[in-house]
């Protein structure tokens, strides 16, 4: 729809735009010229809001961008400070340990040697021995101290991990059987007395392990702000 005309006079045309020629507007008998000078004047004014909003808008989605940034930067040293297991570490740790020691079965056997002199003249000498025993011996278990040292490593990326590790405990145990009694099988040079059975006696017969020393690798997969491995490898008591 088209704007209804308004006349101006010569006065008010000079009061608005001056007495210069070129600044003044050339209406020649059209009377849309008036309203295209005056809409030209608003669209140039919208024109510069809408730049000036826009750049207000590209300023401050500038700034949240940066914030945003900063933000991200700190969630990232924030969670690397509070995170969980990290990519690759040595580690070394002092502590209290628990031991199961398992004896096991042990084969003993005696073997005597005997000379029988007379006056200083040998004049007899023999030898018994006897088939092994098998005593069981118990099994002992008390808290040790320990010490442990190692590296671990992730695989790239994922929470699947390798490492070695060597430890060592003082384990000062011992388990003992009390009077054990071995058969004994013997011969002899007397010819009174060629052969002969019979038994030896023990007292007391004990094992002990005093110190432990392990080395082994092992495979493993970390949780948050721990991991559990499965490894093997050699040991020495």
């Amino acid at each position: 729809m088209l704007p209804t005309p308004v006349d101006l006079t010569l006065d008010e045309i000079q009061s608005h735009f001056g007495t210069d020629e070129k600044a003044r507007p050339v209406f020649r008998g059209n009377p849309l010229a008036k309203w295209s000078c005056l809409s030209a004047l608003k669209r140039a004014a919208f024109a510069l809001a809408v730049a000036v909003a826009f750049a207000t808008a590209g300023v401050t989605n500038l700034e949240a961008q940066s914030t945003g940034d900063k933000e991200g930067k700190l969630q990232a040293v924030r969670g690397s400070a509070e995170g969980g297991v990290p990519k690759s570490a040595f580690f070394v740790g002092v502590g209290p340990g628990y031991s199961f020691t398992n004896f096991g079965t042990q084969s003993v056997f005696n073997k005597g040697i005997s000379n029988v002199f007379d006056e200083g003249m040998l004049v007899a000498s023999g030898m018994a021995v006897g088939p092994p025993v098998e005593p069981d011996l118990a099994s002992e278990s008390n808290f040790i101290p320990m010490v442990q040292t190692g590296y671990f490593r992730h695989f790239g990326e994922s929470n699947w991990l390798w490492g070695a590790k060597f430890s060592y405990s003082y384990l000062g145990t011992t388990s003992s059987v009390q009077n054990l009694i071995i058969p004994q099988f013997g011969t002899s040079t007397n010819p009174n007395l060629s052969s002969f059975t019979g038994f030896s006696v023990t007292k007391s017969y004990s094992v002990s392990i005093y110190n432990e020393t392990n080395f082994f690798s092992f495979i493993g997969r970390s949780f948050g702000k721990t991991f559990v491995y499965l490894g093997g490898g050699l040991s020495l008591s």
